[in-house]
């Protein structure tokens, strides 16, 4: 972002946020020591974010859980309770003078004494309790954003590897698909030529090329669902909600009160507008406003995709949550007045003021409007911060969960990854069979060779010329035209440009087709014809192939990638720069295939 590592740019967009923000709040507290008080509050909040994220978060969301992870944990727990301590220290001294405050935080004695009067007194060790469990949610919320940072980058490193890994699987397959399809043609021209041993050798070689070839099913991906881990995620903050208010209502409750128990916990659980109803809405409300509102608005591309166009919306958004979050909060309202008015066990405390009218019995009028738009606005300003904190806790734990999807893709990937290694029997073939001398079965043999060696140059090649992949095109034609007999009705129109510009292409991306043309197109027994036009500029290449179609009754079992192995490899390696067309009817097969060249 600001050309820093990626865990100090995020400590210092915290920082600077934190002294933003208290700046602000200066206006309400006129003290002189306010800029080192506050200065020294947002150094240790980020501190501490940066620690929860080391201590807590990356052990249990990145790293695999061990014993190091245990003893990180506790280290964390340790760190969170000295925290409390910290806080005190600086927060909690009496003078507003500089220097004597200054003074204060470094008289660790009288800071140990004061701290320690608060664990022994009963409502300031029930407040500590509280601010234990803030902290705890605060610090891990902070540690989230270092975890969305990282998690966007080994994403986004894990795709490219993934993408990576993908197109040379399928690249692979061209090796052993070719293959298998070259030595059937040269198998039929030994048959034809009687060298029955030699067409033995060539059949087993080709049977051994198929098996090298994937079928569509391999290529499935990992599953991956993401609302279910959405769902989980919305599930845990709302039980952290649940536990984090049933721990206030339990430590600001008087013990001595014989209704403390029923205060403290039925009716935060049965009342509805305690602590289980509450903690259900927000986490229903936290999902809705990530996938509704703030996943669509900040993730999604739209015509106008800038700040100025997607802040009034995302505003908007809010507004119209907080619109429906406060029909539900007046709901929740009547229901204790109800049950205040029954003189339920159950019932909460109605506000001071409150005159325990349903909302059918008031006076409509303007006022009556004025507040509940001032409702309404209240709840959007103060449910901005929640929002935005779990929509990063929601977008970062999203993220981890696809890179890990990746990984054990990438690893499924790499299993499958298979090269033919059949080119050095090919090439022995030629020494040893003293049959093949002087036979059209030795020249398509040299061919072939010829052709694979092609094929095996560009394996680690994400391009090559134009110029090449056209005369190996040119070549591969030659060596088919060989088998076909010259007394067949068989019409072969091949076009080519004239002049090639210096462009480059992923290789073997036409060839399939044309395979695939001669391989369920033409037959000796009835007329069939391929017509082939490949024509370059500076700017696209374009092919146009169109061929007879066998009767599926004599047609050979297919390999099974083909079509579908170069569509995908145009997709993933030009997913905006070609357009591929492909039609058939009962006589004819058709493919227009469209790369633009301006940009690669």
């Amino acid at each position: 972002m600001i050309g820093l590592p990626r865990h100090q740019t995020v400590f210092i967009a915290q920082l600077s946020l934190l002294l933003l923000f208290f700046n602000f709040a200066k206006y309400i507290e006129h003290q002189l020591y306010f800029y080192i008080k506050y200065g020294l509050f947002s150094l240790f909040y980020c501190s501490m974010g940066l620690l929860s994220y080391q201590l807590f978060i990356k052990p249990i969301f990145i790293n695999n859980f061990n014993k190091t992870t245990l003893y990180k944990l506790l280290l964390f727990i340790s760190v969170l309770g000295l925290s409390i301590f910290i806080d005190s220290i600086i927060g909690n001294q009496e003078s507003t003078d500089v220097k004597q405050y200054l003074n204060n935080l470094i008289d660790f004695k009288k800071n140990i004494a004061m701290f320690n009067r608060a664990l022994h007194s009963g409502p300031e060790r029930s407040m500590l309790l509280v601010g234990l469990m803030k902290f705890a949610i605060f610090f891990i919320s902070l540690g989230f954003f270092y975890l969305l940072v990282d998690s966007y980058y080994r994403k986004r490193e894990l795709y490219i590897a993934n993408q990576q890994s993908e197109l040379f699987l399928l690249k692979s397959q061209i090796n052993p698909h070719f293959l298998y399809n070259a030595l059937n043609t040269i198998y039929g021209q030994a048959i034809k030529e009687r060298l029955d041993t030699f067409a033995d050798l060539i059949q087993h070689m080709a049977l051994q090329a198929r098996k090298k070839v994937l079928k569509e099913s391999d290529y499935k991906t990992v599953t991956y669902s993401e609302n279910t881990i959405l769902y989980i995620v919305s599930i845990a903050i709302g039980t952290l909600a649940f536990i984090h208010s049933l721990l206030i209502s339990f430590f600001s409750s008087d013990p001595q009160k014989a209704n403390f128990i029923a205060h403290a916990w039925v009716k935060m659980i049965l009342n509805p507008q305690g602590a289980l109803a509450s903690s259900i809405l927000f986490s229903i409300f936290t999902l809705v406003h990530f996938k509704k509102v703030f996943k669509p608005i900040w993730f999604t591309n739209l015509n106008r995709n800038t700040i100025f166009y997607k802040l009034p919306l995302y505003v908007l958004g809010l507004f119209i949550l907080a619109v429906f979050y406060s029909i539900i909060m007046n709901i929740q309202n009547e229901l204790n007045t109800w049950l205040i008015r029954t003189k339920s066990p159950y019932a909460l405390p109605s506000l001071p003021g409150s005159d325990l009218k349903y909302v059918w019995e008031k006076e409509i009028n303007v006022d009556f409007y004025v507040g509940i738009i001032r409702s309404v606005v209240v709840i959007c300003v103060t449910s901005i911060i929640p929002y935005v904190i779990t929509a990063i806790i929601y977008t970062s734990l999203m993220w981890i969960s696809q890179s890990k999807n990746l990984e054990k893709q990438l690893k499924e990937q790499k299993k499958q990854e298979s090269n033919s290694h059949l080119l050095t029997q090919l090439q022995g073939l030629l020494g040893i069979e003293e049959e093949l001398k002087g036979t059209a079965t030795e020249e398509s043999l040299q061919q072939l060779i010829s052709l694979m060696d092609y094929v095996q140059q560009t394996d680690g090649q994400t391009k090559v010329p134009i110029a090449e992949e056209i005369h190996f095109i040119d070549e591969y034609i030659r060596f088919q035209r060989k088998r076909l007999p010259t007394d067949a009705d068989i019409d072969l129109q091949v076009e080519f440009p004239s002049y090639i510009p210096p462009k480059e292409i992923a290789p073997l991306v036409l060839i399939p087709f044309v395979e695939n043309a001669f391989q369920y197109g033409i037959r000796t027994d009835a007329p069939c014809w391929i017509c082939l036009k490949i024509s370059v500029n500076e700017q696209q290449l374009a092919m146009q192939l169109a061929n007879t179609i066998v009767p599926k009754t004599i047609l050979q079992e297919k390999s099974g990638i083909g079509l579908s192995n170069v569509s995908k490899r145009l997709e993933l390696m030009y997913p905006t720069q070609h357009t591929l067309q492909i039609e058939s009817d009962e006589q004819t097969f058709r493919v227009d295939l469209r790369i633009q060249l301006k940009n690669i």
